[in-house]
């Protein structure tokens, strides 16, 4: 007796029916034009209009990371709308949101929407859209990528990271930062033109 093998379609995740169905619904209030460009078993590359090749948005189990890439590797996260969905009397919640503030929902796909994919798209309206600059600093293996509008903006940023990193100590006691620390950084164009 001969026996048939059955055909078992992939399914797209439901994260990402969730995502396609919300960006359908929400793509003119984008200021920035989305495509996707990649989609692996794990997670999906959305692209940005005409958006630096080093930012890349990947949509994954847990939430959506806006990371930047350098030379092939991440080099810091710009943001990350992750969640950890949890189910209660109450609805659906992110238990990273502390319980004084946490909202309650009646499905997953709400939550999903209202804790991720909204907040995602007010931040590449608020902030990446309206970015020109693209700051790559690392000080002694400390990176850090940032996002600006003038690149008079940058000086801020250096003496910021300075003074953080100051205050921390390597395992051994001795100060994270040296004399010799050099800071490196690359600006790179948000937009191309």
């Amino acid at each position: 007796m001969r026996r048939r093998l059955r055909t078992i379609r992939h399914r797209e995740p439901r994260v990402r029916r969730w995502f396609f169905a919300w960006l359908i619904q929400n793509r003119a209030r984008f200021s920035l034009r989305l495509r996707i460009a990649r989609r692996g078993t794990s997670r999906l590359k959305v692209l940005l209009g005409s958006v630096s090749e080093h930012i890349e948005v990947l949509l994954h189990k847990n939430g959506i990371v806006v990371a930047v890439t350098w030379h092939g590797n991440c080099f810091d996260l710009l943001q990350d709308f992750d969640i950890a969905q949890q189910h209660s009397p109450r609805g659906y919640f992110s238990t990273l949101v502390l319980p004084e503030y946490r909202k309650y929902y009646c499905t997953k796909e709400a939550l999903w929407r209202n804790e991720v994919f909204e907040p995602y798209l007010a931040w590449t309206n608020e902030r990446l859209a309206p970015a020109n600059w693209l700051a790559l600093l690392d000080y002694g293996g400390a990176n850090e990528a940032i996002l600006l509008r003038d690149v008079s903006d940058l000086a801020a940023c250096e003496e910021r990271l300075v003074t953080l990193l100051s205050g921390f100590r390597k395992l051994d006691g001795t100060p994270s930062l040296s004399s010799n620390t050099t800071l490196q950084r690359w600006l790179i164009r948000v937009h191309a033109h």
